[in-house]
């Protein structure tokens, strides 16, 4: 059974279910916290996505080099099922520092499979940027 149709079985099934909706939280939060841990500027993307679906665009902007941030995006949960999260980071490199000059390197990384731990509702993951990569850690 290809993803779709399961997706679209699980909805019916949690529509049919009396008050499945009331046993678990509406969403849960997924905080990224970003490091750019190269000597270039970067125009970071940041994507949010649940199995079997498309990437959608959360958020984009530069970061300096040596600069840091955080993003925080909510994942609705569907009745009684809670999907795992998908994050993308894409960060393409300018020539400079200071967010000057033509790309000069495009590196992505994904973090599949992020639920938050036990009854909390919400998980922090950590996404290091730097020439070689992206690195994901909780």
């Amino acid at each position: 059974m290809n993803k779709v149709k399961l997706f679209v079985l699980v909805l019916f099934a949690c529509a049919i279910v009396p008050g499945a909706h009331a046993q678990t939280k509406a969403a849960f939060e997924v905080k990224v916290h970003i490091s750019n841990h190269s000597n270039n500027c970067a125009w970071v993307t940041i994507y949010s996505s649940r199995p079997g679906l498309g990437w959608g665009i959360e958020k984009a902007l530069w970061y300096r080099a040596g600069d840091s941030g955080t993003f925080k995006t909510a994942f609705p949960n569907i009745g009684i099922i809670q999907l795992p999260a998908e994050i993308k980071v894409r960060a393409e490199y300018v020539q400079t520092r200071d967010c000057h000059g033509g790309v000069v390197g495009d590196r992505e990384g994904v973090k599949k499979g992020i639920f938050p731990p036990g009854n909390d509702y919400s998980v922090e993951v950590s996404a290091t940027i730097d020439q070689s990569g992206v690195r994901f850690s909780y």
